[in-house]
């Protein structure tokens, strides 16, 4: 489902594309190398980040906070299941006809 979000990624060397034979709707994505590489630099400095920011809450508190998490990410994949959304205008830029 996505296409553009990832392009940039791509662009960097950071993530990789392929389509499954047979299949050009299909795209799997995989970190590259320089990727995984980013990513096991980073994800130390995330995860002290996050706990740092948790120390502000009891444990009460964090569990409210993620059952309030919980229940909103819930909400928006009902409200995205739901939604009736308009198809995307592709390669009529301008209203005119080829």
């Amino acid at each position: 489902m996505t296409s553009s979000p990832p392009r940039p990624l791509v662009e960097k060397q950071l993530l990789l594309r392929a389509h499954p034979a047979g299949d050009r709707r299909q795209v799997l994505l995989q970190l590259s190398e320089r990727g995984q590489a980013l990513y096991d630099a980073l994800f130390p400095l995330v995860t002290r980040i996050n706990a740092d920011l948790m120390e502000a809450l009891d444990a009460g508190e964090a569990a409210r906070l993620d059952e309030a998490l919980r229940r909103l990410q819930a909400r928006a994949e009902q409200l995205a299941s739901e939604a009736v959304l308009p198809k995307a205008d592709r390669g009529r830029r301008g209203g005119g006809s080829r």
